[in-house]
């Protein structure tokens, strides 16, 4: 099999659209699937690049899977990749070397490539606005093979834009990759030793949230438990650093909150090993960075599933997106709005480790059934 990945994505980039990206191709490689990734870098192009990224990611790239293209701007990346990409199509075809499939996420590349007698797939986890919506709907009303990530994603495209026919839509949550517990444990217990050696209060219980700060993600939540549970420290892991040091700034009397800021992807699991509590505080409208597009009627977010990879408790909130996700014995669910329920379900956690713990394994078992990136990569190759 010979497979073509055409991305919309920058590598290396903290977006959450090029991890997803390189470890669904990472899978490939694993499988020993011949294919290429297409992406754009806004680093200069070197022999070491790839190195540098797999170190980044924890992949297994060489220079023949990874196509890149150097583009340091923003706009018109997708756009280049898919010239990037037509130019490889172009070559092979002469080779008479057709691609078995080409998975995208590139709107542009689905677009134009659903004129070709080509086996294609094309994934996408937002609606799009504006001229994308047009390249958009005519996507979903053609008869390529399209996935989604909710069921509420899905329903809201046969809505949008009225499609009768809705059976080449398929479901696919997000995933996240197996995590060694015992392979990785010294690593985690000297991020442990750090954080103790961090506390002012000396606390060794640990909350930890991972995830971007944009107005919805929960933060004001959990300044609030900050302030009330002295005895634990609150750590909060990305965002940017103009959010950072405003938050910082807001909240400089909080002694046990910490504002840790990005982890690389190679490294986030081991700090999320670290921790005692895993934090999702969404409230019940979560805006994209642009700060207009709510997503909470149709998000997937990766960070549930890595909170899932690698067995600490889990306190989310209640949200209906989580359904036949989460469950009450797999993790803690408490309305977003009930800051008292959020306090007592925190003490309550803290005072009943073994309680929580045998919950948490339960969430492992779910991720280990469902959720893998194998497991994903698997039933991809299965809508050939």
């Amino acid at each position: 099999m010979y497979i073509y990945y055409i991305s919309g994505s920058i590598i290396p980039s903290r977006s959450a659209n090029s991890i997803h990206v390189t470890n669904i191709c990472n899978e490939i490689f694993n499988k020993k699937i011949n294919f290429k990734l297409f992406a754009a870098t806004k680093k200069i192009i070197f022999k070491t690049s790839i190195n540098k990224i797999n170190d980044y990611y924890n992949t297994n790239f060489s220079n023949k899977n990874l196509i890149l293209i150097f583009y340091p701007f923003n706009r018109l990346i997708e756009p280049l990749i898919f010239i990037l990409s037509l130019l490889h199509i172009i070559y092979d075809l002469i080779k008479n070397k057709k691609p078995d499939l080409i998975i995208t996420r590139n709107l542009f590349a689905a677009y134009s490539y659903s004129f070709f007698k080509l086996n294609i797939i094309y994934e996408t986890h937002i609606p799009e606005t504006g001229l994308r919506l047009f390249f958009q709907k005519k996507i979903f009303k053609s008869n390529l093979k399209k996935i989604v990530i909710t069921k509420n994603l899905k329903n809201y495209f046969i809505n949008k834009y009225q499609l009768k026919n809705s059976s080449n839509i398929h479901i696919l949550s997000d995933a996240a990759r197996y995590f060694n517990y015992d392979k990785n444990k010294s690593n985690i217990l000297k991020i442990k030793e750090n954080l103790i050696k961090n506390s002012i209060n000396k606390n060794k219980f640990f909350c930890g949230y991972f995830g971007h700060l944009y107005p919805g993600s929960g933060i004001e939540k959990i300044v609030y438990l900050a302030k009330k549970n002295q005895d634990i420290d609150f750590y909060v892991f990305g965002g940017d650093k103009k959010l950072i040091l405003e938050y910082k700034k807001n909240n400089k009397i909080v002694n046990n909150l910490f504002f840790f800021g990005f982890v690389e992807p190679s490294k986030i699991y081991i700090y999320m090993s670290a921790m005692n509590i895993l934090l999702l505080p969404y409230e019940d409208k979560i805006l994209l960075k642009n700060n207009k597009t709510d997503k909470s009627n149709w998000m997937s977010p990766l960070k549930l599933f890595e909170y899932m990879s690698v067995n600490i408790p889990i306190l989310s909130s209640k949200l209906e997106v989580f359904k036949g996700i989460l469950n009450q014995n797999n993790s803690y669910l408490v309305p977003p709005d009930k800051l008292h329920d959020w306090d007592s379900k925190i003490k309550y956690i803290k005072n009943n480790m073994d309680i929580a713990k045998e919950n948490s394994k339960n969430a492992h078992r779910d991720f280990l059934d469902n959720f893998t990136w194998k497991i994903r990569l698997e039933k991809i190759i299965e809508l050939i």
